[in-house]
């Protein structure tokens, strides 16, 4: 994710191994309906939510989720 430009909600050493929070992109592209629609059609849900006064998402990493699971076409 960090890759793809996300960052973290939390710094790396409060970050849990199963549920992970990141800001939305810092980017005028970025509209989190289609990156939500866009994954859940690829059969990947993520957790909208915002966190006190940041717009962010979570993600449960329960399994292997690799590159092709993240990327937008």
């Amino acid at each position: 994710m960090k890759r793809l430009g996300f960052k973290l909600f939390l710094e790396q050493e409060l970050t849990g191994y199963i549920i992970t929070s990141f800001l939305y992109l810092e980017d005028k592209n970025f509209v989190f309906e289609e990156f939500y629609s866009k994954l859940n059609d690829r059969g990947q849900v993520i957790y909208a939510g915002k966190l006190s006064e940041h717009d962010c998402f979570r993600i449960g990493t329960l399994g292997r989720i690799d590159k092709s699971d993240v990327e937008l076409c």
